[in-house]
């Protein structure tokens, strides 16, 4: 049987593309040990970036590929990829303080550092 280890797409892998292929200034953090399906059983493999607001709120987002894909056509993708969590991004630091407030989950722990200001940056 032919080994495809080196063609599969894993959440580090994913990550480490994506946060590469990111603007710089982008104010994201990737949130590397942040796993909600260890077990992969969605189908799907999903890097987690965190985004913060000036009032501190912070927001995990995430971008996926299909668990079939192999890296090349992930790596065709990239760029829908970029748009999608800078999209994302853009959003949550779009929405007013006051909203940002109401979306608080108590002792969620985020702990990135990065800050834009409040603004898009890209």
């Amino acid at each position: 049987m032919k080994d495809d280890s080196a063609h599969v797409v894993s959440r580090e892998w994913l990550a480490s593309v994506v946060a590469a292929a990111l603007p710089d200034g982008h104010g994201l953090v990737p949130l590397g040990r942040f796993n909600p399906d260890p077990r992969g059983s969605s189908g799907s493999v999903r890097a987690y970036f965190g985004a913060r607001c000036d009032c501190t709120t912070a927001a995990v987002l995430s971008v996926e590929a299909s668990a079939t894909k192999s890296k090349l056509e992930v790596e065709a993708a990239l760029p829908a990829l970029i748009r999608t969590l800078l999209a994302q991004r853009d959003a949550f630091l779009r929405m007013p303080c006051s909203t940002h407030q109401r979306l608080r989950v108590p002792g969620s722990g985020f702990t990135g550092g990065a800050t834009n200001q409040g603004k898009p940056t890209s």
